[in-house]
This record gives structure tokens, C-alpha cells and sequence, in this order.
């Protein structure tokens, strides 16, 4: 015999679901039980490990090594030196030319421009004679006639202790003169004073032993 449900329940006594609330509890989404997220392993130290690999790497300086270096360093100033003196010795007559020949136009200068500078050249003269008593000037024809006409015009007097005689003379070049004495021999031309000038610089740029 069928049983018959009463009062929305069952033979047993529980409470019948209506079959509509039923469904929707079946078909209902599952959701699963919330995790908390897993720990991520740390990222391994990337710039350290640069650090140790350029380290590693970095290229030894062996003691070897450094005294090649050293030893081709002395060897390029060595060098250096050596081609600075043999640079130097053949540049040395050149500079010395240089000089004597730019002496050389400033006395013609002063000269063409300073008639009076015969005057002071018999003077230095006369004073690295240093003898009194008779003295041979001999000047260059002009230079002679400028002397005399000085002397006349009370411009220029010669030392008193010395007797003086103006010579011309056409192989001394003007500006210059040679004194003659019973006691020696003074030569005061360009030419010669260039040559002592020449001598001069020859011993100074002589490169020291």
C-alpha cells in the first residue's frame, strides 16, 4: 500500500524539501576552500654574483708582467733623450748662424744710424790697450774722416795719455778698427768681434759629457 506524506514530512519523520529548493542546492557552484598563497623562493642575488664571476675574471698582473712594462718605458725615454740630443746637435750650428746673423744686421743698424758708435769703439779699444804712448787707429775711410772731423770740432778727444793717429784703412769694414802700439795689437773689427761672438755661443750649447 502507498504510503501517503503528510504534513511535508516522511515516514521516518524528516521534513520534505520542496523539489525546486532542492535543485538549486544541487546545482549550486562549489567553491573551494580558500589557500593562502605559497611563499615564492627569494631571487637569487644576481648583482653579487656579477660582482664574483668580474672577479673572477679580472686579468693577474703577474711581477713579470710589471717589469716588461717598467723595462719598455726606460727604453722609449731612453729613447726619447737620444733623439733629443742628436735633434739638439743638429740644430746647434743653425741657432748659432741665427744669432751671429741677426748680431750682425743690428750692428749694421746701429752703425748706418749712429755715427758716434766709431767714437766708442776706439774708446773700448784704446781701453783694453791700456798703454799710454803712440797708437795706430785703423778705421775704415769713413769712419777716418768722421773721427777727424769730430776731433776738430772739439766732439771727441782722445785720451790724453796716448798719441793717437787716425789711418784709413779699406780692408777694415766700417764700425770696426785695429790698434797698433809698440805693445801690441787690438783688433776691434765686426768681423772679429762676430767670430769671438760665434766662439762664445759654440761653448755655451756644448752639450755637457
Amino acid at each position: 500500500m502507498p504510503h501517503v506524506l503528510k504534513g511535508g514530512t516522511t515516514p521516518d519523520g524528516e521534513p520534505v524539501r520542496p523539489l525546486g529548493r532542492l535543485m538549486a542546492q544541487q546545482s549550486a557552484p562549489v567553491h573551494p576552500a580558500q589557500t593562502r598563497p605559497e611563499a615564492r623562493p627569494a631571487a637569487p642575488d644576481t648583482a653579487s654574483d656579477d660582482r664574483t664571476d668580474a672577479e673572477r675574471h679580472r686579468p693577474q698582473v703577474s711581477a713579470d708582467s710589471l717589469e716588461r712594462v717598467q723595462r719598455l718605458l726606460h727604453e722609449v725615454v731612453t729613447s726619447f733623450s737620444r733623439q733629443r740630443e742628436e735633434l739638439l746637435a743638429q740644430l746647434r750650428p743653425s741657432v748659432i748662424r741665427l744669432v751671429v746673423g741677426m748680431a750682425r744686421r743690428i750692428v749694421g743698424r746701429e752703425l748706418r744710424t749712429d755715427r758716434d758708435a766709431i767714437k766708442r769703439v776706439i774708446d773700448e779699444a784704446l781701453a783694453e790697450l791700456g798703454r799710454s804712448g803712440r797708437v795706430v787707429a785703423r778705421v775704415a775711410p769713413a769712419d777716418a774722416e768722421a773721427l777727424r772731423q769730430a776731433a776738430s770740432d772739439k766732439l771727441w778727444t782722445p785720451p790724453t795719455m796716448v798719441e793717437l793717429e787716425i789711418v784709413a784703412d779699406p780692408g777694415v769694414a766700417p764700425g770696426g778698427c785695429v790698434l797698433e802700439s809698440d805693445y801690441g795689437q787690438v783688433d776691434a773689427t765686426i768681423a772679429t768681434q762676430l767670430d769671438e761672438l760665434t766662439r762664445t755661443l759654440e761653448l755655451e750649447v756644448r752639450p755637457q759629457d
